[in-house]
């Protein structure tokens, strides 16, 4: 009788604080990118896969959610993970905010967040944006060995925190099966059992959420 190997052990999720986010995000600003700052802010606040975000294009955003239909592949367009169907993302205030301001400033047409050449990001582009872009940004808030995939757990926080929605629900905003949400985010869950409970929208709220980012130049 063949023996399953055993589950590797993954340590618990941390996630990075809104405070920390929004810091990230006015860095950003200052320095002119608007793009990755509306970027960091999906990736915060609906819990995208980085593949997914870099696949949504403007129709993807509506008035209240973001439809999440697609992932992105060294530049072409593929189903959802395990070829889930599309789900949609509720959109906080400040992230509509975001997006907003973005659109304003973006190239017209074409994908939300747009390589240097105006098209969906290569492999490569990925690979450089971490780099170049995001861990700057990161240690400059405190945050070491951070990977732009630890953005994911903030919006799952934020709606745990709330204590509105079952594991069920938010598990069909992330994307997550039941199981699979309760396995990575029980400890969250725990922590919050019987303490104060605080809406999503004002967790993330900042001051400047009405503020239009610049437009960027490619990376």
């Amino acid at each position: 009788m063949t023996r399953k190997p055993p589950k590797q052990l993954r340590p618990a999720v941390a996630a990075i604080p809104p405070e920390r986010i929004e810091v990230m995000r006015a860095l950003l600003l200052k320095r002119g990118r608007g793009c990755d700052a509306a970027l960091v802010s999906v990736l915060a606040y609906a819990e995208l896969r980085p593949q997914e975000a870099l696949a949504l294009e403007w129709r993807h955003v509506r008035e209240r959610t973001l439809l999440v239909e697609r992932a992105l592949s060294d530049g072409e367009l593929k189903v959802l993970k395990n070829r889930r169907q599309p789900r949609t993302v509720a959109l906080l205030a400040p992230l509509r905010a975001d997006l907003a301001g973005w659109r304003a400033a973006a190239p017209a047409g074409g994908p939300v967040f747009p390589s240097g050449s105006g098209g969906f990001w290569r492999a490569s582009d990925w690979r450089n944006w971490p780099k170049r872009i995001y861990k700057p940004v990161a240690e400059a808030v405190g945050i070491d060995g951070a990977r732009p995939y630890d953005l994911r757990h903030a919006f799952a926080s934020l709606l745990i925190h709330e204590g509105r929605l079952s594991v069920v629900e938010i598990a069909a905003q992330l994307g997550h099966n039941p199981t699979v949400c309760l396995d990575t985010y029980a400890h969250v869950m725990a922590e919050q059992d019987g303490g104060e409970r605080t809406g999503a929208e004002a967790i993330s709220w900042r001051r400047d959420a009405g503020q239009r980012p610049p437009k960027q130049t490619s990376s």
